[in-house]
């Protein structure tokens, strides 16, 4: 797998393709789906695909028509949610439709392919369906004469998969029972139920940890060259530097979590990065106010104070939602390039660091505007991520 930076970005909108120009075009690898076919077509030659069927939403309770439409383009999908089927699946349903959708993929020339997978339910839901669909991929794979990468997802999908030792036991031991047998190139590990930015009570004492030690655990089972961890905010960043991912997964201004496809769509609210806390916020007429307010509690000779009167002078212009996405991918560029320029072996306490200095600045500054729960706390979300990154 390409190693030179530790980034992948998921593009997935059609504004993406500026901010990925304009800020990430030294990116190893991109990731897109299928969905989007002309989304390959734009990327490539210029960068080394990442492509994936996106086949993993198809068990959402309601299904936008786009997606109901793509998902059977090439063929009934319905035993994936059929009960008695999963239960015990057979090939002949599935594999001349899942044959198809490899050699679309195919033809984009990319460098890497996901496996496709569902989601992991709890217990062992989706196991047996889940090998089946690793078992065609592979046999169709060794067929080619240039094969591209293969990467395994494994998606998951509440906390309960995770916080306890007695589960993660179930998904690790189910993702070593696939990479001890063949040739894989890496995992793609994410959990689409967090967004690791909402404050949440129980983040750092054990949703956070959790995950840290699933990856702890992966790593240790399986002897893999590539770990991609995320997309979410912090946490593929912690990942990455305690060394237990070698590359994380990052949105390109408005996303910075996982979203299964195929879901109603919502239209995300307007968000600036708030570069001093490490943290996003709502981009609201409210937050003048507050930045304002700020202003007059931070010393006028810090660092910080400047980066908040650099924010204020051009807020006006984020207030429109596309601005503010490109504000995002600037700035949380230059998060991820304060800490790649550490050499490795201090990268874990370098960011704790920078995650402190965060803390102690949101710390002395009023509740954020707009914000709901604990996140409004401004010191909320670097205090979480900088309690777990030792």
């Amino acid at each position: 797998m390409k190693t030179t930076l530790p980034f992948i970005p998921f593009v997935r909108a059609n504004e993406d393709f500026d901010h990925l120009d304009s800020f990430y075009s030294d990116a190893p690898l991109c990731r897109v789906t299928l969905e989007r076919p002309n989304f390959a077509t734009k990327l490539s030659p210029k960068y080394a695909l990442w492509v994936d069927l996106a086949w993993d939403g198809v068990q959402q309770p309601v299904l936008n028509s786009n997606y109901l439409s793509y998902i059977h383009k090439h063929g009934s999908l319905a035993c994936l949610t059929d009960e008695d089927y999963l239960k015990s699946p057979q090939r002949a349903p599935l594999e001349g439709v899942l044959l198809k959708w490899l050699a679309e993929a195919v033809k984009a020339s990319p460098y890497a392919l996901s496996v496709p997978q569902l989601p992991h339910g709890n217990g062992v839901a989706n196991n047996k369906t889940n090998k089946l669909l690793f078992a065609i991929t592979l046999d169709w794979h060794k067929s080619l004469a240039h094969p591209p990468k293969l990467i395994l997802p494994v998606i998951l999908t509440n906390q309960r998969q995770l916080n306890k030792k007695t589960e993660r036991n179930l998904k690790v031991g189910f993702v070593k029972s696939l990479v001890a047998k063949h040739q894989i190139d890496g995992l793609w590990i994410t959990d689409q139920s967090i967004e690791d930015q909402q404050g949440t009570t129980n983040f750092e004492k054990e949703r956070f940890p959790g995950i840290v030690d699933f990856f702890k655990e992966v790593r240790s089972a399986c002897e893999l060259a590539t770990i991609i961890a995320g997309p979410f905010w912090g946490l593929g960043l912690l990942l990455w530097t305690r060394g237990l991912a070698t590359h994380f997964a990052i949105g390109l201004g408005s996303t910075y979590r996982y979203y299964l496809p195929g879901g109603m769509a919502n239209q995300p609210k307007a968000r600036v990065m708030i570069a001093p806390l490490r943290r996003w916020a709502s981009s609201t007429p409210g937050l003048v106010d507050w930045l304002d307010q700020s202003l007059t509690l931070l010393p006028t000779n810090s660092p910080e104070h400047a980066e908040f009167v650099e924010l204020r002078k051009g807020y006006s212009g984020l207030l429109s939602r596309e601005t503010a996405k490109r504000q995002v991918a600037r700035c949380y560029r230059a998060w991820i390039n304060k800490i790649i320029k550490v050499p490795p072996a201090g990268r874990s306490v370098a960011l704790f660091q920078d995650l402190s200095a965060a803390f102690v600045t949101g710390k002395a500054l009023p509740d954020l505007p707009d914000e709901s729960g604990p996140a409004r706390n401004p010191e909320r979300v670097a205090e979480q991520l900088m309690l777990n990154c030792l």
